[in-house]
């Protein structure tokens, strides 16, 4: 707290992470609570596309512990992904995933 007191340059710069660490929390709580397995898994795999840049996207872990970090049985992951596969949006080959057709992909977190 002193150091807040007085340092207004690090005072300011605790303050953006803070408002950062929030608005982090409360877009992750969003989307546990009202989107769809179907849309977190979509809204995951366009994230690791972005971040990544290039396709085809490398899962950073395997497919149970991602199911846990989108707030849903493995099952409902598994069985999820498998839709997305046959319904021609994504192609899973391991860990890497192929967006086959993006443009739907982005429709359905919408």
């Amino acid at each position: 707290m002193e150091l807040i007191k007085r340092d207004l340059q690090f005072a300011a710069a605790w303050i953006h992470i803070l408002s950062s660490e929030v608005i982090h929390h409360r877009q992750r709580i969003e989307e546990l609570s009202l989107k769809t397995p179907r849309a977190r898994i979509v809204s995951y795999i366009l994230l690791l596309a972005e971040m990544q840049e290039g396709a085809p996207v490398t899962l950073p872990v395997h497919r149970k512990s991602i199911a846990t970090l989108l707030g849903m049985a493995h099952e409902t992951f598994y069985r999820t992904a498998k839709e997305l596969e046959n319904e021609g949006l994504v192609r899973f080959d391991g860990q890497r995933i192929e967006v086959v057709d993006r443009a739907l992909l982005e429709e359905l977190v919408e």
